[in-house]
């Protein structure tokens, strides 16, 4: 017996096939193959690909956590590289409560931190506040990637008392959110990166703080157009050059 729903495919099969288009009649066919679509691969990764490059940039099997100011336990960052768990679900990591993207990432309460910042951090592009505050372990460059056109939602960057070295790219003073930027060391350990103050800064930015570093060149004046500065830190650099006399219009400077 030939059951209703196979005579239903076979008329249409039939009726196709009066319209004398194969491409119709393949597509009607009972037996013909479902359509795929074809589609290019993303060549971005998603958050779980992302976290699990940085775990495996730093050192990730060997984390500690920061607990009452003594670092504890062994591979805290187990779940980093888990496929399986959601983004949000680990340790270090702030999702917006919204959009369920990754929105902070905290990694000064890691201890044995050891490598250099994967260029695949930038494509966290709902990204809105790194810390690697006192990330020791963490050496090379602050990645270009990290302040690209993608990563317009970052907000705030931290990166005092760590051991970044070579140029900080100048795109971090451009973001359009920008609002703070922590750059420096210690008078007794300097951060070892170099650079210059660009010509052309996000008006967004209210705390800027780029202190004990191998920066050079001239105080901009486009520090002066920062019209929503509150906190400006340019100690222990090696600027050179006279203070704009522009900088005394920044009312809000405190």
């Amino acid at each position: 017996r030939v059951g209703r729903g196979v005579w239903s495919k076979m008329l249409v099969v039939l009726l196709a096939a009066a319209s004398g288009n194969p491409a119709v009649v393949a597509a009607a066919s009972p037996l013909a193959a479902p359509a795929r679509a074809h589609r290019a691969l993303a060549p971005t990764l998603d958050c779980n690909g992302v976290l699990a490059a940085v775990h495996k940039a730093l050192n990730g099997k060997d984390w500690t956590k920061e607990v009452n100011g003594r670092f504890v336990g062994y591979d805290v960052g187990w779940q980093w590289p888990d496929p399986s768990i959601d983004c949000c679900s680990k340790e270090f990591v702030r999702c917006n409560k919204t959009t369920h993207e990754v929105a902070e990432l905290d990694l000064r309460h890691i201890g044995r931190l050891k490598g250099t910042l994967p260029v695949q951090l930038g494509q966290l592009t709902s990204l809105k506040y790194l810390d690697l505050k006192g990330t020791l372990g963490v050496t090379g460059t602050l990645p270009p990637e990290l302040f690209g056109s993608k990563m317009s939602e970052l907000i705030a960057v931290r990166a005092k008392y760590s051991s970044l070295s070579g140029t900080l790219p100048a795109s971090v003073f451009e973001l359009p959110r920008l609002d703070r930027i922590y750059i420096g060391g210690s008078r007794r350990t300097p951060l070892l990166i170099s650079g210059t103050l660009p010509s052309e800064m996000g008006s967004t930015i209210t705390e800027l703080w780029v202190d004990s570093t191998r920066m050079s060149g001239t105080i901009m004046d486009s520090v002066s157009r920062l019209g929503r500065l509150k906190t400006l830190e340019l100690d222990d650099n090696s600027f050179s050059g006279t203070v704009p006399p522009s900088l005394s219009r920044l009312s809000e400077l405190q």
